[in-house]
């Protein structure tokens, strides 16, 4: 028997569109009759290169949709907190007509569960529409907004929290912030989740041009695009920070361009970012939750480069230095090109243990949600 559950997603960056990927692949794999309403605003694209686009259009309906605020960033490591404010002023409380053009989607769709990745839309439709609710979470943007102490931000965290209570289930995905507090929804602490490589370190090293000896480092800023100024001149002065070291530098062109042992991609390219992480000895990257879970799983050393302001950045390094091999990079470094400098070392650190994956329990404890309330 068909099953339909809708599934709201966060567009802030890439993090939150991928572990609702992982989650997805999952739940697909487990239940092939699934059929999955998918809300949100970020790219379709992405989860096509995530998911195929063959199930993409064949079980999963992509619907472009806001559903949260999140944060305005001004570039991968900055965040504007006037216009944050700004467009929550526009969107909390959730707008009438929001909730009702939503519900109504929701509602012809059929669905029986709504799964979302931290969007307060999704939860406020289930409670319209009694419908059990699971919330994917590492943080929540109540969360986010207390961490900032402005003012401003307060009225919109109290708006958000009991939305967030609501949810009938929490999945909390290591490296989860914050303390869990008692709350009326089930909780469920899992380890991080993160989408699964599909070519072997050697396929994907044969297609990058890397000899399977040689050392690899992966550069990338995430979901939100980073201008790596003057790359060229900083790689001719440092070549790649020592010999038979190669960089792959994701967002590094805007077309794939190779600098001696350095190969420059796009933002969005043809390469799968985990068979790019699973082919590195070292990832160099924004402190965000995707790299770090990925990184995790793959089992390989993190060169980290944290954010000043965002809450969540304090709590994931403290994660990463406990479970990871890693090393911190500062902004400055980023951007100077003095983190070239930095690779032998990081790379003469043991790997990292490889971390078991969330993708799969945060899709049966959706699935068992789901079939304890079905008729």
């Amino acid at each position: 028997m068909s099953q339909t559950l809708a599934y709201f997603v966060s567009s802030h960056g890439f993090g939150h569109a991928a572990r609702a990927a992982a989650v997805i692949d999952c739940l697909c794999r487990l239940r092939t009759e699934l059929r999955i309403e998918l809300f949100t605003g970020a790219p379709q694209w992405f989860f096509e290169q995530s998911l195929g686009a063959q199930v993409m259009s064949g079980r999963i309906r992509y619907r472009p949709w806001s559903t949260d605020v999140g944060l305005v960033q001004e570039t991968a490591l900055a965040e504007d907190l006037q216009a944050t404010v700004q467009r929550l002023e526009e969107w909390l409380p959730l707008r009438d007509d929001a909730v009702r053009e939503t519900t109504e989607a929701v509602r012809t769709c059929h669905a029986e569960l709504v799964v979302a990745d931290i969007s307060p839309l999704g939860l406020r439709v289930a409670q319209e529409l009694s419908l059990p609710s699971v919330l994917v979470e590492n943080f929540t943007w109540e969360w986010i907004y207390q961490g900032y102490g402005e003012p401003a931000l307060l009225p919109f965290a109290e708006a958000l929290q009991p939305v967030f209570n609501a949810a009938s289930l929490r999945l909390r995905t290591a490296p989860f912030c914050g303390e869990p507090r008692a709350e009326s929804s089930e909780i469920r602490i899992l380890p991080p989740v993160a989408r699964s490589a599909r070519l072997s370190r050697s396929q994907m090293r044969r297609t990058l041009g890397v000899p399977e000896d040689a050392a690899l480092v992966l550069v990338t800023m995430g979901g939100v695009p980073w201008t790596f100024e003057d790359l060229e001149s900083h790689l001719r002065r440092r070549p790649t920070g020592g010999p038979g070291i190669h960089l792959v530098v994701a967002g590094g062109a805007d077309s794939p361009t190779r600098l001696g042992n350095a190969f420059l991609i796009p933002h969005r390219s043809e390469y799968f970012h985990p068979d790019l992480v699973q082919a590195a000895d070292a990832v160099i990257g924004k402190l965000g939750y995707s790299t770090v879970a990925e990184v995790a799983r793959a089992g390989c050393r993190l060169g980290y480069v944290a954010r000043p302001r965002f809450p969540e950045s304090p709590e994931l390094e403290n994660w990463v230095n406990h479970h990871l091999s890693c090393l911190r990079i500062d902004t400055e470094q980023l951007v100077d090109g003095t983190w070239l400098d930095s690779l032998p070392s990081l790379l003469e650190k043991p790997s990292s243990p490889q971390q078991r994956d969330g993708a799969e329990p945060a899709a049966r404890s959706i699935l068992h949600l789901l079939d304890a309330e079905s008729p």
